[in-house]
């Protein structure tokens, strides 16, 4: 897959999501979404890597945003799920990350310093970006959550770009034998 398609993806599912969840339309980038995925894994070459990825972040990031949402730090536009759980739009949104780390973010497992600044910077951007555009509201002083928001980000690119150059070790490992 082109490293530029996939990104391009990337963004305009972004947002398109949050965009829709900020005027009550969530359904528009869930669409969008759900029309990628097909394309996505008819062209990856690491489909498999792909869905353990897509499943584990579409489930676990959903708890840290609830998380992040039950400590006061974020709230976010949608009703929550049963169990007080984040709106179901941020599982969309994790899984179209999920859909980068094998393409357009690959670099990141060999990169882990440089992911790490990556997470550090672009996590917390990305909610205030979303918060710009009306999806989440960030608690006032805005930087307590962004700070947390930069913590949390930065392990888990870290933790992503171990996964990955563990993955790699792996494919290195199996090839040779």
């Amino acid at each position: 897959m082109k490293v530029w398609i996939n990104a391009l993806a990337f963004q305009l599912i972004w947002f398109a999501i949050a965009l829709g969840a900020a005027h009550g339309r969530v359904w528009i980038g869930a669409l969008l979404l759900a029309a990628w995925l097909p394309v996505h894994f008819r062209w990856s070459a690491c489909r498999r890597d792909d869905l353990v990825l897509a499943l584990l972040l579409a489930a676990g990031g959903p708890l840290v945003d609830t998380a992040l949402m039950h400590a006061g730090l974020i709230a976010y536009q949608g009703a929550p799920l049963p169990g007080g759980l984040a709106p179901a739009w941020l599982a969309a949104l994790w899984l179209n990350f999920a859909l980068t780390l094998n393409h357009s973010l690959r670099w990141i497992g060999s990169h882990p310093a440089l992911a790490a600044l990556f997470g550090a910077a672009g996590g917390p951007l990305s909610y205030w970006a979303g918060q710009r555009l009306g999806a989440v509201h960030l608690a006032t002083p805005v930087w307590q959550p962004l700070l947390a928001l930069g913590a949390i980000w930065t392990l888990t690119m870290l933790a992503l770009a171990r996964m990955q150059r563990a993955r790699e070790a792996l494919r290195a490992a199996q090839s040779a034998l």
